[in-house]
């Protein structure tokens, strides 16, 4: 659970400071149940479905399980959803698909790269925060990288998978390498455009500033939403959320593949 913010602080000292909306923090890290047939009372279901109805009947080729993701991901109301997915259509169409030449700068940089799986047999990303200088980035292309790279392991994730892990490393990063404009940038990309995607956020090795950071977050959440970010104090202790001979050696586990930019 994420620790709570120092008393006298308030909703919007810490929302001016990080330069994030509320809507958008509530948004990206409220975790709803996927499968619309699971838990709950029958009512409940019965209007789950008839939501999901609407968005059928506006998006007939549309796959379910995309219409599934943006009708949880959107307070399971389907204005909201129909909305919503008619903007990531258009942003679909503005910018997909992306070529591996629009973006190899950052796709060699080692950045953000997916390798093996977790614990639940989802997808594992890696985003490397020492790698990310504000003075010195290229938003746009960051963005382009990270999209290609989701499009791509959504493309290869089965059916019967729902969502990713991202290892959030911190390791030999400070002040230096803390940008509110692109976390903005990130936690919107993954609200409007993939919604329900992201499983679960794991943040190590999380010290005194990593702390600081994410308590801004824990402000305007309760404990059941905020129980996708994990904050683990070293690196070993990813082993509870990827089995040790999956999580790449760099990062506690035993597995010896390394990124290669060559094999970009």
């Amino acid at each position: 659970m994420l620790p709570s913010c120092p008393r006298g602080v308030e909703r919007q000292e810490l929302l001016s400071h990080l330069d994030i909306q509320e809507e958008m923090v509530l948004e990206i890290l409220t975790p709803r149940v996927w499968d619309l047939l699971s838990p709950g009372g029958k009512n409940t279901q019965q209007v789950l479905q008839g939501e999901l109805d609407r968005m059928i009947a506006r998006f007939p080729d549309a796959k379910p399980k995309d219409l599934k993701r943006f009708l949880m991901g959107f307070h399971q109301k389907a204005d909201k959803a129909i909305s919503a997915y008619e903007a990531h259509l258009k942003w679909r169409a503005e910018n997909l698909p992306v070529t591996k030449e629009s973006c190899l700068t950052e796709l060699q940089k080692g950045r953000f790269y997916f390798h093996g799986s977790d614990k639940k047999g989802r997808p594992v990303a890696y985003y490397s925060l020492a790698c990310h200088d504000p003075k010195h980035r290229d938003l746009a292309e960051i963005m382009r990288m990270m999209t290609y790279q989701v499009e791509k392991a959504l493309s290869e994730m089965p059916d019967n998978v729902k969502g990713f892990t991202i290892i959030w490393d911190t390791r030999n990063t400070g002040m230096k390498n803390t940008d509110t404009e692109f976390l903005r940038e990130f936690l919107n990309f993954f609200r409007a455009q993939y919604p329900e995607v992201l499983a679960q956020l794991v943040i190590a090795p999380v010290g005194l500033l990593q702390r600081t950071m994410w308590n801004a977050f824990a402000r305007f959440l309760d404990e059941r939403r905020a129980s996708r970010i994990r904050m683990v104090a070293t690196m070993e202790g990813l082993r509870e959320y990827v089995d040790t001979e999956e999580l790449l050696a760099s990062c506690g586990g035993k597995n010896t593949w390394a990124f290669d930019p060559s094999e970009v």
